[in-house]
């Protein structure tokens, strides 16, 4: 039986990471809504429509692994190889599994915004609404990192830019050192994977280098907390 423990912090007072609950979180409201796993949701309203169905995956179904790549460890104490499990790739957990190509991750982006001219996957409205930073009024933005830009939690996304445009670039990495971002006001959407773990200190040393290619400012993974 599971020990009863408490909260790490009070609700409703921090922003943090939930980086293997939140799938569960928003995916068994998706489940109630539309009567079907959330497998079956994210393939029908959100892979089939992109055109990525091929190319990400949040679950490896049966005569699929092909398609998936071994990974390795870097020199990094992060369990990256562990994604090479089956147990790992049949599991459908949104918020920390999921397999794509490059080219779908940055797909992806592209068409939740609708910069390649056809229909975005989201209204800008609710696009917009999910690109809201949402924090209780007695935790203010305090991280302040490379002339300024700062980073946080918005409603599901990671944001950064100017603390007065936190809605022009959002995105997320992922272990190992993966990347997916999208600038709304260049209308630019990256994506970017790699099979050998870069990830040191949960940041991904290659991430000046790309972020300077394309003319973004690094951002770190998480939030920084301003000191006391």
């Amino acid at each position: 039986a599971w020990a009863a423990r408490q909260p790490a912090e009070n609700p409703g007072t921090v922003s943090t990471y939930l980086a293997l609950t939140y799938g569960w979180y928003l995916g068994h409201v998706l489940e109630n809504v539309f009567g079907k796993s959330i497998k079956d949701v994210l393939d029908e309203q959100v892979l089939i429509p992109a055109g990525i169905a091929r190319d990400f995956f949040f679950a490896i179904g049966p005569g699929q692994d092909s398609r998936m790549v071994t990974v390795y460890n870097g020199t990094e104490p992060w369990s990256f190889e562990e994604m090479n499990n089956t147990a790992f790739r049949r599991a459908v957990n949104p918020a920390c599994w999921g397999a794509s190509s490059a080219r779908g991750i940055a797909k992806f982006y592209n068409r939740l915004c609708g910069f390649d001219g056809q229909r975005p996957l989201l209204k800008r409205e609710t696009l917009l609404e999910a690109l809201r930073v949402n924090r209780w009024k007695g935790e203010p933005v305090t991280s302040v990192v490379n002339d300024e830009w700062i980073m946080v939690w918005g409603m599901g996304y990671a944001l950064w830019g100017e603390d007065c445009n936190l809605q022009r670039v959002f995105g997320q990495g992922g272990l190992g050192g993966s990347e997916g971002m999208c600038d709304r006001e260049k209308r630019m959407c990256i994506g970017y994977t790699c099979n050998i773990s870069s990830n040191y200190d949960g940041y991904n040393k290659l991430t000046p280098e790309l972020f300077a290619i394309v003319g973004f400012k690094t951002r770190y993974q998480h939030e920084r907390r301003a000191r006391p």
